[in-house]
Formats: C-alpha cells, sequence, structure tokens
C-alpha cells in the first residue's frame, strides 16, 4: 500500500530516474561549500575547524539513521515514499534555514561583542578575494576536479551495487521488524 498514491510514481523509467538522479546531484552539490561559507562567517577562525567537525559528523550521522528509516518506508509503503520522505525532510530544512539564517551582521539577538569577537582574527588577515573563473586557472582546481570526475562514478557503482552482489552471491538479506534492521545470512562469508 502507497498512502501517496500514484502521484508519487514521477520516475517510471531508468532515464527518467537518472535525470531526476542529476538533478538532486545537482541541488545536493553545493551543500557543503555552504556550510563551509556558514562556519566562516559564524566562528573566529581558531573554532572553525571544531564547527566543521560537528556539521560533518551531523551529514555522518544522517548516513547512519537514513538506512534504518529508508529500507522500512520502502518496505512499508514503496520506493517512491521513500523519494518522498527523504524529499519532505529536506525540504523542511531549507525552509527552516530560509526563515532562520541570517549573517552574523543582520542576526537581530547577536551582541556587538559577539560580533567584534566572530570577526577579530578575520579583519587581521583579509586579502582580497578571487573571482570564480579565475579558479578555471590554476591546475589545483582542474585536478580535483578531474579526480572527482574519474573517480565518483567507481564510489557509487560500488556503493549501489554492493548490496545486489552480497545479496546474490552470498544470500545476503536485510530484514526489518519493529524499526530495527538486523542482517541475517543463509551462510557464513
Amino acid at each position: 500500500m502507497e498512502p501517496f498514491g500514484n502521484g508519487a510514481r514521477t520516475a517510471s523509467t531508468v532515464f527518467e530516474f537518472g535525470i531526476a538522479r542529476f538533478f538532486l546531484g545537482v541541488g545536493e552539490s553545493g551543500n557543503f561549500p555552504a556550510a563551509i561559507k556558514t562556519v566562516a562567517e559564524w566562528f573566529p577562525q581558531s573554532e572553525r575547524s571544531f564547527a566543521t567537525g560537528i556539521f560533518n559528523s551531523g551529514a555522518n550521522l544522517g548516513a547512519i539513521i537514513a538506512p534504518l528509516i529508508v529500507p522500512w518506508v520502502t518496505i512499508h509503503y514503496g520506493w517512491h515514499a521513500a523519494f518522498l520522505v527523504t524529499g519532505v525532510f529536506s525540504a523542511l530544512w531549507i525552509a527552516l534555514w530560509f526563515i532562520k539564517y541570517r549573517k552574523p551582521a543582520n542576526h537581530p539577538t547577536l551582541t556587538g561583542a559577539e560580533l567584534r569577537y566572530i570577526y577579530k582574527e578575520a579583519a587581521e588577515q583579509m586579502g582580497p578575494s578571487t573571482p570564480w573563473l579565475k579558479l578555471l586557472s590554476y591546475r589545483q582546481t582542474w585536478a580535483f576536479t578531474i579526480g572527482k570526475f574519474l573517480t565518483d562514478p567507481i564510489w557509487w557503482f560500488y556503493l549501489f551495487w554492493l548490496p545486489d552482489f552480497f545479496s546474490k552471491r552470498f544470500t545476503l538479506t536485510y530484514l526489518i521488524s519493529d524499526y530495527h534492521l538486523s542482517s541475517s545470512t543463509t551462510h557464513q562469508l
């Protein structure tokens, strides 16, 4: 039973699913750069590594929680609902972010002392900014971009192919009951 009905069936072919996944990637791509920018705006330089560690651990926590929730939703309501549930969480997060987030200089409850604390180190080391197009002239930019272009497809292939391989080759399956995920195998690996 799918509570969302046929309206949730937005992708019915591999090509349509590929297009949806492409746009998900386009939307996802700004996530970590935006998080780094937020940390740079809200934390003094001496505290940025700790703040980056906190948001990075939040992303890892999501990677732990999602495999517990998504299979349950998929089994009970179908794979379309799993996409909708994760999409709704994302949309709520974005809405909350747009409503609540302000730069420190524009934040209504931030005091002058707090603002000076955030910016005191930045004022001492302020340098010229680099235009985005100029980044394309650096070899390091191309090395990183080409490396990601060549390795990410391999990573995602294994990420999505390995569960099916383990299931067929080693009869590894996942059972969901009462909100917890437990693995069962018919023979040892």
